[in-house]
Protein backbone atom coordinates (compact mmCIF):
# COMPACT_ATOMS: atom_id res chain seq x y z
CA UNK A 1 0.00 0.00 0.00
CA UNK A 2 1.14 3.62 -1.01
CA UNK A 3 2.02 6.26 1.73
CA UNK A 4 0.56 9.70 2.25
CA UNK A 5 1.21 11.93 -1.07
CA UNK A 6 2.53 8.84 -2.62
CA UNK A 7 1.50 7.96 -5.99
CA UNK A 8 0.73 4.12 -6.95
CA UNK A 9 3.63 3.21 -9.68
CA UNK A 10 2.41 2.34 -12.88
CA UNK A 11 2.78 -1.48 -14.16
CA UNK A 12 5.36 0.46 -16.79
CA UNK A 13 7.29 1.65 -13.85
CA UNK A 14 7.80 -1.59 -12.42
CA UNK A 15 8.80 -3.48 -15.50
CA UNK A 16 11.58 -0.42 -15.99
CA UNK A 17 13.19 0.72 -12.97
CA UNK A 18 15.86 3.38 -12.92
CA UNK A 19 19.09 2.66 -14.22
CA UNK A 20 20.32 3.09 -10.51
CA UNK A 21 18.50 0.34 -8.88
CA UNK A 22 18.20 -2.28 -11.82
CA UNK A 23 15.81 -5.41 -11.22
CA UNK A 24 14.99 -4.22 -7.43
CA UNK A 25 11.41 -4.63 -7.60
CA UNK A 26 10.30 -8.19 -6.41
CA UNK A 27 7.72 -8.03 -8.87
CA UNK A 28 10.34 -8.17 -11.54
CA UNK A 29 12.38 -11.01 -10.39
CA UNK A 30 9.41 -13.36 -10.15
CA UNK A 31 8.15 -11.98 -14.06
CA UNK A 32 11.76 -13.68 -14.93
CA UNK A 33 10.86 -16.44 -12.85
CA UNK A 34 7.41 -16.92 -14.71
CA UNK A 35 8.93 -16.25 -17.94
CA UNK A 36 11.93 -18.99 -17.41
CA UNK A 37 9.58 -21.47 -16.17
CA UNK A 38 7.34 -20.80 -19.18
CA UNK A 39 10.11 -21.04 -21.35
CA UNK A 40 11.53 -24.38 -19.79
CA UNK A 41 8.80 -25.84 -22.15
CA UNK A 42 8.14 -23.83 -24.30
CA UNK A 43 8.57 -25.47 -28.73
CA UNK A 44 8.96 -23.88 -32.02
CA UNK A 45 11.55 -22.16 -34.00
CA UNK A 46 11.86 -19.63 -31.29
CA UNK A 47 11.73 -21.87 -28.41
CA UNK A 48 15.78 -21.96 -27.74
CA UNK A 49 16.38 -18.21 -28.38
CA UNK A 50 12.96 -17.32 -25.94
CA UNK A 51 15.16 -19.68 -23.45
CA UNK A 52 18.23 -17.68 -23.45
CA UNK A 53 16.75 -14.84 -23.07
CA UNK A 54 14.41 -15.86 -20.57
CA UNK A 55 18.21 -17.10 -18.88
CA UNK A 56 19.84 -13.92 -19.34
CA UNK A 57 16.72 -12.05 -17.20
CA UNK A 58 16.93 -14.75 -14.32
CA UNK A 59 20.34 -14.16 -14.20
CA UNK A 60 20.69 -10.80 -13.98
CA UNK A 61 19.83 -10.42 -10.30
CA UNK A 62 20.95 -14.42 -8.92
CA UNK A 63 19.87 -12.77 -5.37
CA UNK A 64 16.24 -11.87 -5.71
CA UNK A 65 16.09 -15.03 -8.33
CA UNK A 66 16.64 -17.21 -5.58
CA UNK A 67 14.63 -15.53 -3.16
CA UNK A 68 11.57 -15.99 -5.84
CA UNK A 69 12.37 -19.67 -6.49
CA UNK A 70 12.62 -20.69 -2.56
CA UNK A 71 9.24 -19.01 -1.71
CA UNK A 72 8.29 -20.41 -4.62
CA UNK A 73 8.85 -23.74 -3.58
CA UNK A 74 8.18 -23.58 0.07
CA UNK A 75 4.21 -22.68 -1.43
CA UNK A 76 4.37 -25.83 -3.70
CA UNK A 77 2.47 -28.57 -3.13
CA UNK A 78 3.97 -31.31 -2.12
CA UNK A 79 3.10 -34.01 -4.60
CA UNK A 80 3.34 -31.25 -7.36
CA UNK A 81 7.19 -32.82 -8.29
CA UNK A 82 6.97 -31.07 -12.02
CA UNK A 83 6.90 -28.00 -10.13
CA UNK A 84 9.04 -28.58 -7.62
CA UNK A 85 11.51 -29.89 -9.98
CA UNK A 86 11.08 -26.83 -11.79
CA UNK A 87 12.50 -24.94 -9.62
CA UNK A 88 15.14 -26.50 -8.62
CA UNK A 89 16.56 -26.83 -11.90
CA UNK A 90 15.57 -22.94 -12.38
CA UNK A 91 18.11 -22.19 -9.25
CA UNK A 92 20.96 -24.66 -10.84
CA UNK A 93 20.55 -22.55 -14.01
CA UNK A 94 22.03 -19.42 -12.05
CA UNK A 95 25.00 -21.25 -12.22
CA UNK A 96 25.98 -18.83 -8.82
CA UNK A 97 26.60 -19.39 -5.41
CA UNK A 98 23.52 -17.64 -4.36
CA UNK A 99 21.89 -20.66 -5.20
CA UNK A 100 24.18 -23.03 -3.04
CA UNK A 101 21.88 -22.78 0.25
CA UNK A 102 18.73 -23.71 -1.56
CA UNK A 103 20.08 -26.34 -3.09
CA UNK A 104 21.73 -27.60 -0.31
CA UNK A 105 18.79 -27.76 1.52
CA UNK A 106 16.61 -29.44 -0.80
CA UNK A 107 19.65 -32.17 -1.29
CA UNK A 108 19.71 -32.48 2.60
CA UNK A 109 15.91 -32.45 3.58
CA UNK A 110 15.47 -36.24 4.71
CA UNK A 111 13.70 -38.41 2.14
CA UNK A 112 10.11 -38.97 3.68
CA UNK A 113 8.90 -42.89 3.82
CA UNK A 114 6.52 -44.47 0.99
CA UNK A 115 2.97 -44.05 2.39
CA UNK A 116 1.23 -47.31 3.39
CA UNK A 117 -1.52 -46.69 1.36
CA UNK A 118 -0.37 -48.26 -2.26
CA UNK A 119 0.76 -45.78 -4.99
CA UNK A 120 -0.14 -47.41 -7.79
CA UNK A 121 2.60 -47.57 -9.30
CA UNK A 122 3.72 -43.97 -8.32
CA UNK A 123 6.48 -43.92 -6.03
CA UNK A 124 6.87 -40.54 -3.15
CA UNK A 125 10.07 -42.07 -2.23
CA UNK A 126 11.48 -42.39 -5.36
CA UNK A 127 10.17 -39.15 -6.81
CA UNK A 128 11.68 -36.98 -3.41
CA UNK A 129 15.03 -38.91 -4.64
CA UNK A 130 14.79 -36.97 -8.08
CA UNK A 131 14.29 -33.56 -6.78
CA UNK A 132 17.76 -34.37 -4.57
CA UNK A 133 19.57 -35.95 -7.27
CA UNK A 134 19.02 -32.88 -9.29
CA UNK A 135 19.78 -30.33 -6.57
CA UNK A 136 23.02 -32.42 -6.10
CA UNK A 137 24.03 -32.20 -9.79
CA UNK A 138 23.33 -28.15 -9.87
CA UNK A 139 25.59 -28.12 -6.69
CA UNK A 140 28.10 -29.96 -9.10
CA UNK A 141 28.26 -26.62 -11.33
CA UNK A 142 29.41 -24.98 -8.42
CA UNK A 143 32.59 -27.33 -7.59
CA UNK A 144 33.33 -26.69 -11.44
CA UNK A 145 33.74 -22.79 -10.30
CA UNK A 146 36.16 -23.95 -7.37
CA UNK A 147 33.62 -23.13 -4.66
CA UNK A 148 34.05 -25.23 -1.80
CA UNK A 149 31.46 -25.22 0.07
CA UNK A 150 29.76 -26.77 -2.71
CA UNK A 151 32.74 -29.88 -2.65
CA UNK A 152 31.47 -29.93 1.12
CA UNK A 153 28.14 -30.34 0.72
CA UNK A 154 28.79 -33.43 -2.14
CA UNK A 155 30.98 -34.76 0.31
CA UNK A 156 28.31 -34.72 3.07
CA UNK A 157 25.87 -36.36 0.46
CA UNK A 158 28.17 -39.64 0.24
CA UNK A 159 26.92 -40.18 3.76
CA UNK A 160 23.35 -40.14 3.28
CA UNK A 161 21.86 -43.73 3.52
CA UNK A 162 20.42 -43.03 -0.30
CA UNK A 163 22.29 -45.21 -2.82
CA UNK A 164 20.84 -43.05 -5.67
CA UNK A 165 21.78 -39.64 -3.79
CA UNK A 166 25.45 -41.23 -3.36
CA UNK A 167 26.02 -41.88 -6.67
CA UNK A 168 24.39 -38.89 -7.93
CA UNK A 169 27.05 -37.07 -5.47
CA UNK A 170 29.90 -38.69 -6.56
CA UNK A 171 28.45 -38.29 -10.47
CA UNK A 172 28.61 -34.72 -9.87
CA UNK A 173 32.07 -34.58 -8.44
CA UNK A 174 33.55 -36.69 -11.48
CA UNK A 175 31.81 -34.20 -13.97
CA UNK A 176 33.22 -31.01 -11.60
CA UNK A 177 37.12 -32.52 -12.26
CA UNK A 178 37.46 -34.69 -9.24
CA UNK A 179 41.19 -36.30 -9.47
CA UNK A 180 43.94 -37.61 -6.59
CA UNK A 181 42.88 -36.02 -3.12
CA UNK A 182 39.24 -35.34 -3.67
CA UNK A 183 39.58 -38.84 -5.15
CA UNK A 184 40.76 -40.45 -2.12
CA UNK A 185 38.14 -37.72 -0.24
CA UNK A 186 35.84 -39.28 -1.53
CA UNK A 187 36.49 -42.85 -1.36
CA UNK A 188 37.34 -42.40 2.11
CA UNK A 189 33.78 -41.25 2.72
CA UNK A 190 32.03 -44.55 1.03
CA UNK A 191 31.73 -47.78 2.43
CA UNK A 192 34.22 -50.34 0.99
CA UNK A 193 31.29 -51.99 -0.66
CA UNK A 194 30.20 -48.50 -2.95
CA UNK A 195 33.63 -47.61 -3.90
CA UNK A 196 32.50 -49.06 -7.37
CA UNK A 197 30.25 -46.04 -7.66
CA UNK A 198 33.55 -44.43 -8.54
CA UNK A 199 34.03 -46.15 -12.22
CA UNK A 200 30.59 -45.33 -13.04
CA UNK A 201 30.34 -43.26 -16.13
CA UNK A 202 27.18 -41.55 -18.16
CA UNK A 203 28.06 -42.72 -21.31
CA UNK A 204 26.97 -39.97 -24.28
CA UNK A 205 24.01 -40.95 -26.63
CA UNK A 206 26.55 -41.29 -29.26
CA UNK A 207 28.59 -44.01 -27.40
CA UNK A 208 25.67 -46.09 -26.62
CA UNK A 209 25.13 -49.19 -28.99
CA UNK A 210 21.71 -48.71 -31.26
CA UNK A 211 19.98 -51.80 -32.05
CA UNK A 212 20.05 -51.94 -36.08
CA UNK A 213 16.74 -53.87 -36.31
CA UNK A 214 14.61 -53.51 -33.00
CA UNK A 215 11.97 -55.64 -34.93
CA UNK A 216 13.83 -58.56 -34.85
CA UNK A 217 13.41 -58.95 -31.24
CA UNK A 218 9.20 -58.99 -32.07
CA UNK A 219 7.35 -62.51 -31.98
CA UNK A 220 6.51 -63.69 -35.76
CA UNK A 221 3.00 -61.83 -35.11
CA UNK A 222 4.53 -58.64 -34.28
CA UNK A 223 6.49 -58.52 -37.07
CA UNK A 224 4.27 -59.27 -39.55
CA UNK A 225 1.38 -57.31 -38.54
CA UNK A 226 0.90 -54.26 -40.35
CA UNK A 227 1.89 -50.91 -38.45
CA UNK A 228 -0.31 -47.75 -38.74
CA UNK A 229 0.84 -45.15 -40.95
CA UNK A 230 2.59 -42.02 -39.89
CA UNK A 231 0.76 -38.86 -39.16
CA UNK A 232 0.29 -36.36 -42.13
CA UNK A 233 2.06 -33.23 -39.74
CA UNK A 234 0.83 -29.98 -41.51
CA UNK A 235 -1.73 -31.40 -43.68
CA UNK A 236 -4.63 -29.55 -43.64
CA UNK A 237 -7.69 -30.65 -41.40
CA UNK A 238 -10.52 -32.42 -43.32
CA UNK A 239 -14.32 -30.77 -42.90
CA UNK A 240 -15.44 -31.73 -39.41
CA UNK A 241 -17.28 -35.05 -39.13
CA UNK A 242 -15.46 -36.35 -41.98
CA UNK A 243 -12.17 -38.67 -41.48
CA UNK A 244 -9.23 -37.70 -43.88
CA UNK A 245 -8.57 -38.63 -46.62
CA UNK A 246 -5.45 -41.40 -47.20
Amino acid sequence: MSGAGTPTPQTADILAPEAKAPYAEPGVAQAHLRNFLGAMYAVGEDAEAEYQRALRDLRHDPGASVSGIAVAYGASRTRDYPGRWALIFAAGELRHPAALPFLVSVAETPLPPEPAEPGHGFSVVGEETILRTTALEAIGHLVEERREPATAALLRALRQPSLSIRRAAVQALKRAGAAGELIERIRAELPPDLHFLLTLSTPQVHEVAQVPDPRRFLSERGRTAPGSPPPALGAPSSPEGEPPEH
